[in-house]
């Protein structure tokens, strides 16, 4: 009997390990709670307000080996995964890929007008109830990204960030003032260091928050992006070990035998970054173990970009500390070093260095 690997989740990861496993002829079986083929959660901003695009994101086809339907359990001793009508399926491996949930705050509970972005039916759901004006809370990546589309569809939209900067995460305070002034002249609103007090409401429907300064903003519309929580409920009620999200070892393997744990639901090394960059890693280091290779994960350059019409902006490594600025015009380099080596980098308008930035990671570095 050849050996089956179950895979829970058809994000990035789940997606990436079941199609390589089907390709090369192995016996993969692989579960989705969504009623849809795979599509990149990355493009959910840019198909917003597009029912077109929307209908067009997922994979017209299924594969053969794709399931809708929930897993309810899965049993570690005896190799079963149950499903939610009660079947139940054996496996050999099985690949947790659960993903992430988008976070909500209590404040915003039983408010109507309110929702995250993580899924495709969140995607239908806001762009079939927005309404003007719109905030988003949080200037992340995602948060600036879904503003940015928002907003080129005609809304009115200010982005709420508690921290003292946007994408506090990617830019330092010198970067972070030279994007915000291009976002304000392209008509964004922003607000920094805003803290949510409380929120106003006309018949249970979003009118306006107020920050704990008192500055209020009218609100018809609030999108949260105010980060995620790792999906570990099935690997927790099956007793593995979770902490911030489900440990892993260098080979991805959890505290249960032939269990494996990949992507945003995925701990290692007590990191849980939720990019696409690590998800990408994992699965394809995974893939080759369940292939019978000898691999052992390595945790990639973590970076991010925000690419848009009148900029592109991209963050790589650490960016703590001093930076060595570079400016012409437009174009803005911040490179950052710690012990006298490249650790970090932000490219403003200047992609054509992220090679040379790459190949330095790590190296000697001096600014003459």
């Amino acid at each position: 009997m050849s050996s089956r690997t179950i895979i829970i989740g058809n994000g990035i990861a789940g997606f990436t390990v079941a199609s390589a496993l089907a390709k090369a002829g192995k016996d993969v079986i692989q579960y989705s709670e969504e009623p849809c083929g795979f599509y990149s959660r990355i493009k959910l901003p840019q198909v917003l307000c597009d029912e077109d695009a929307m209908e067009k994101l997922p994979a017209a086809q299924c594969p053969v080996y794709l399931k809708q339907g929930n897993v309810t359990a899965f049993d570690p001793v005896a190799k079963t995964v149950t499903l939610e009508d009660g079947q139940t399926e054996r496996y050999d491996n099985l690949v947790l890929a659960t993903g992430s949930r988008g976070r909500s705050l209590p404040i915003f509970s039983g408010v109507n007008g309110v929702t995250t972005l993580r899924t495709l039916a969140d995607a239908k759901l806001l762009s079939h109830e927005l309404k003007d004006p719109v905030c988003v809370l949080g200037g992340g990546l995602l948060g600036v990204e879904s503003a940015r589309a928002i907003a080129s569809k005609g809304f009115s939209v200010t982005v709420l960030e508690g921290g003292p900067h946007i994408l506090c995460r990617q830019l330092n305070e010198d970067a972070a003032d030279i994007l915000r002034a291009k976002l304000k002249a392209d008509g964004l609103g922003i607000e920094e260091a805003f803290a949510v007090d409380s929120v106003e409401q006309q018949d249970g429907n979003i009118t306006a928050v107020v920050s704990k300064e008192g500055k209020r903003v009218p609100c018809r519309t609030m999108l949260l992006s105010v980060g995620v929580n790792p999906e570990v409920t099935l690997a927790r009620n099956a007793g593995l070990r979770v902490e911030r999200a489900i440990v892993v070892d260098d080979h991805l393997r959890t505290s249960a035998p032939d269990v494996y744990a990949i992507g945003d639901c995925a701990q290692y090394q007590g990191m849980v970054p939720g990019i696409m960059p690590v998800a990408m890693g994992m699965a394809n280091t995974l893939t080759q173990i369940l292939l019978g290779k000898d691999a052992t994960y390595e945790p990639p350059q973590l970076m991010t970009r925000l690419k848009d019409t009148s900029f592109d902006l991209i963050s790589i490594g650490s960016i703590e500390g001093k930076a060595i600025e570079q400016t012409d015009g437009d174009r803005h380099i911040f490179l950052f070093t710690h012990d006298g080596l490249l650790c970090g980098a932000i490219l403003l308008n200047a992609a054509d260095q992220l090679a040379k930035v790459k190949e330095g990671m790590g190296k000697p570095f001096s600014a003459s």
